[in-house]
């Protein structure tokens, strides 16, 4: 089934700090010629794990909406 995501950072709310953390990562997938500039290496995967009803899948579908015109 092919998701189209919409939904983005802005409309998360709650840990600020984490958000802010994924939206740097994010930056780096999305741009990777910035990535030399800070000497470290660019993220292969998010692990998202949490009780049920804490908001993962709303925030696979803001990661992907942020980079990706679709999930898989």
């Amino acid at each position: 089934q092919v998701i189209y995501p919409n939904v983005s950072f802005s409309n998360i709310g709650g840990n600020e700090s984490v958000l802010q953390h994924l939206e740097e990562r994010c930056q780096f997938l999305e741009y990777p010629e910035l990535l030399p500039k800070i000497k470290g290496d660019l993220p292969k995967s998010f692990l998202i794990h949490g009780p049920t009803g804490c908001g993962k899948t709303l925030l696979a579908n803001a990661i992907a909406g942020e980079l990706a015109p679709c999930i898989l």
